[in-house]
């Protein structure tokens, strides 16, 4: 059976490995020295696997479709859940007890949803990621909040780290999670066994954090 690719991100690592994103993409990460027809052979072994996990992805997002922007409506903000409420204010979006969406803004709320939690992502994610870095002895160059939907970060060969807006959804020990395990390349490149320990040492509920983020990252979006 023919399993088509979304996305074929070819580098140094070891290993052919295939991931499903919370969107129902199919990513695969293929060895320089793997060659065409191996990754084809690869993804007819692996049809019905991929089969079953894209259907587990298309029935979390039918299950949760997305935001009405309606008084009530619930918004995740760091692993926390606040209703939504229309108000007089003058300023687009902000947040208390309740998401105080402003009326005037009702026909653009995502688009004030969006350019809010974006916000907040540079505010806290490269401040975060600094406290980890020097609690673990680590250094990297910057960090760039993306727009990535299929990924929730990467560090570069440089030391670059990027990390998705979607983040910010997400409960702190989670969103910590991810940070280590950016931080980690640092160390190691791939994703080795020796890579595996020092994320380990570094996060040791790690785990439990990945199957939660695998899980309910389908969550993480407006």
């Amino acid at each position: 059976m023919t399993v088509p690719v979304d996305k074929l991100i070819r580098s140094g690592r070891r290993t052919l490995s295939i991931e499903i994103s919370s969107a129902g993409e199919v990513i695969v990460r293929q060895p320089w020295h793997v060659s065409r027809r191996t990754v084809q052979d690869f993804l007819a072994k692996k049809s019905r696997w991929i089969i079953s996990k894209k259907d587990l992805v298309y029935k979390r997002l039918t299950a949760f479709p997305q935001k009405n922007f309606t008084p009530g409506e619930n918004f995740l903000y760091l692993g926390k859940s606040y209703p939504l409420k229309l108000v007089d204010d003058t300023e687009p979006l902000s947040l208390a007890a309740e998401f105080r969406l402003s009326k005037r803004c009702v026909s653009e709320a995502r688009s004030a949803f969006l350019g809010w939690y974006k916000q907040q992502a540079i505010q806290y994610l490269p401040r975060r990621t600094q406290q980890l870095a020097q609690a673990c002895g680590l250094v990297f160059r910057q960090v760039k909040i993306s727009r990535a939907l299929t990924r929730w970060g990467s560090c570069s060969a440089a030391g670059d780290i990027n990390l998705s807006w979607r983040l910010v959804l997400a409960p702190l020990p989670v969103i910590d999670y991810v940070l280590i395990h950016e931080l980690a390349h640092l160390l190691q490149k791939g994703h080795s066994p020796r890579y595996w320990l020092e994320v380990s040492r570094m996060c040791p509920d790690h785990e439990r954090h990945r199957k939660w983020l695998k899980e309910n990252g389908h969550l993480l979006t407006i």
